[in-house]
């Protein structure tokens, strides 16, 4: 699996369960989903659920960073990095 499709995963995730009122196709993969208010504290702790459960990763408290769950692009590498 690539970036491009770990992106595309947590775009559908995103934009059903944490921000509904967003159009997967609006989300860049380099923009902040923090600053824009796409996610919060609590959209990334249900992120980090999914992110465990659907892609079977273990994310360390160390890794628990807003620079991890800033874009989309941060949170793919993430991923990998841990396959």
């Amino acid at each position: 699996m690539g970036t491009t499709e770990i992106i595309e995963i947590l775009k559908q995730f995103i934009t059903e369960e944490l921000a509904p009122n967003s159009d997967a196709n609006e989300l860049k993969e380099n923009q902040s989903l923090l600053e824009r208010g796409i996610i919060d504290s609590l959209g990334i702790m249900k992120l980090l659920a999914y992110i465990e459960e659907k892609f079977q990763v273990k994310v360390s408290d160390e890794e628990l960073i807003p620079e991890n769950f800033e874009t989309l692009s941060a949170i793919a590498e993430l991923i990998l990095q841990k396959h």
